[in-house]
């Protein structure tokens, strides 16, 4: 007999106790983000659990900005589950995206209690040839198959899952690649899922819902925990899945009305790419598509010292790098600097919002509401002519 739906609804409902984990347990807006959270890991789980399986890999969304649990808005991301004993083949063509990245792991953040982490990383760029045309295919699997010449990259047995990012600077002009994973080692026709298997799946789906927030707040704690308000360190997030070669750097932001933080720092002698984004007290990425909660070493203003200074701030200082909480006055943020040649530790200044201009360089543009508008519409339009689900 099937399980009954109740027990699903069960599972989901254990995550009313991370209401009073928050930073506000008692304010009734950051309740409704975490259910909306809830609501929005539900739709993440499905796609994990039930989207694709090991016989019959498919890339199914990820992170993107409906599924926000911390996504980087430079990045869209697809993931499959898959057996690493098995012999997979990634084919398709590269695009111009600014990276494209495969991430091989286990037990990705929310599926287990103990997140696995990484089991490889690689760079296609670095690892692959292209025909002219971007064109390519390469086989995944533990040890290279007997008679097979061509591009390999090997897959620890360990491995249960592909992630792959695809990251543009230039949003409006980039173009996304075009991606498709098979397993050679089973037959192609995919079998129906038995009633233990789709129970044993939506059990993963509703379990995750729960997991997924909790396993991020108690990641998030760390920073308050540790007091990094108003300022950043460096960080790494590789055991929960990020980029081995990339130095991340996080803080928290927290203001009062009528107040600003202006950030500066340097900029890498070699940086291939750099950003910055602000995140809710829960850890979502704040909305990106049409606010500028991110900037990116593309859509960034240097000042004339190629210094970045940016404010950061609920309402708009009429500068081109505002980096805008909607609304907020706490936060987090994280920024990444992916291989480059340092790894400054930028700077934060707690300022009044009508004193910003005297905070920043001379020559500092003025942004008025109908040059915003056409920035934020044109940002708009970049970020929906992605692949992102």
């Amino acid at each position: 007999m099937a399980r009954a739906l109740q027990s699903y609804l069960d599972a989901i409902s254990k995550g009313a106790a991370l209401e009073e984990t928050t930073w506000a347990p008692d304010d009734p807006q950051l309740r409704a983000d975490l259910h909306d959270q809830f609501f929005m890991n539900i739709v993440q789980g499905y796609f994990l659990y039930m989207g694709a399986n090991a016989g019959h890999p498919d890339f199914t969304p990820n992170y993107n900005n409906v599924m926000r649990l911390q996504p980087n808005p430079d990045d869209t991301y697809v993931r499959t589950e898959v057996d690493g004993n098995g012999v997979y083949r990634l084919s398709g063509e590269r695009g111009t995206i600014r990276l494209l990245t495969v991430t091989l792991g286990q037990n990705v953040i929310g599926t287990t209690e103990t997140p696995g982490g990484q089991t490889a990383e690689y760079d296609l760029d670095e690892c692959l040839t292209f025909d002219a045309a971007g064109k390519f295919e390469c086989v995944f699997s533990a040890e290279r198959p007997e008679g097979y010449t061509g591009q390999w990259l090997r897959m620890p047995p360990e491995t249960n899952g592909f992630l792959i990012r695809r990251r543009a600077y230039d949003w409006a002009t980039e173009r996304d690649p075009r991606l498709a994973i098979e397993r050679l080692d089973t037959p192609a026709l995919k079998p129906r899922l038995s009633v233990q298997e789709v129970e044993r799946r939506l059990t993963g789906v509703a379990e995750y819902a729960e997991r997924h927030s909790r396993q991020w707040l108690r990641y998030q704690d760390q920073i308050r925990a540790k007091g990094i308000v108003n300022r950043v360190e460096n960080h790494g997030f590789s055991e929960l899945g990020g980029i081995r070669v990339q130095q991340y750097w996080w803080g928290m932001f927290q203001l009062e009305p009528g107040e600003a933080l202006i950030l500066e720092t340097e900029i890498p002698e070699t940086a291939p790419y750099w950003n910055i984004q602000l995140n809710d007290e829960i850890w979502n990425t704040l909305e990106y598509v049409w606010r500028q909660s991110h900037l990116n070493g593309h859509q960034a203003r240097l000042d004339s010292d190629g210094k970045f200074r940016a404010v950061i701030a609920p309402d708009d200082p009429g500068v081109p790098n505002w980096l805008d909480t909607v609304g907020r006055l706490q936060g987090t943020m994280v920024g990444r600097w992916y291989k480059c040649s340092s790894h400054p530790v930028p700077r934060l200044k707690k300022v009044k919002l009508a004193d910003v201009r005297d905070h920043l360089p001379a020559d500092t543009p003025v942004i008025d509401a109908g040059e915003r508008d056409t920035r934020l519409r044109a940002r708009a339009r970049a970020a929906q002519m992605r692949i992102r689900w």
